[in-house]
């Protein structure tokens, strides 16, 4: 029997992330580091969900753990992707909607930032504000 692919990996993260939402969301955020160093394997993770709050209005709730098995396909996502091309990815990017079913992984090829104590727009600045980045995504596609 084969190692699963990493489509199927990602269809996997992306349905256990689905399965553990507490409550009805909007998007999925996910930001993950990952480095392979002597003592084994380091991870490093932001994940958090946009939602509607009771008056409508959209709020960001943080998620302090990674879904059980979540975890683990995102190293065997690394793994099969590097298998495949022989580089690591050190930092992965999940955006997932629920207005379109549509999930996006964006891949970094470089040492990953906040595990090596880089604490730069890249690495946390982006997601300071992201509720308002959302709110104003939604708004322009209302615009549209």
């Amino acid at each position: 029997m084969g190692s699963i692919s990493a489509v199927d990996l990602q269809k996997q993260i992306a349905q256990g992330l689905v399965d553990a939402m507490p409550e009805p969301w909007e998007r999925i955020v996910v930001n993950l580091e990952t480095e392979t160093t002597e003592e084994g394997r380091v991870l490093n993770y932001l994940f958090f969900y946009i939602s509607r709050s009771a008056d409508g209005d959209f709020r960001e709730t943080s998620v302090r753990v990674l879904p059980d098995g979540v975890r683990d396909d995102f190293l065997a996502l690394n793994d099969a992707l590097f298998e495949s091309s022989g580089d690591r990815w050190g930092i992965c990017d999940l955006i997932m909607d629920c207005s379109t079913g549509r999930y996006d992984f964006q891949f970094k090829y470089e040492p990953p930032k906040r595990l090596n104590c880089v604490f730069d727009e890249s690495s946390m600045g982006r997601f300071d504000n992201y509720l308002d980045t959302y709110r104003a995504e939604r708004a322009a596609e209302k615009g549209a």
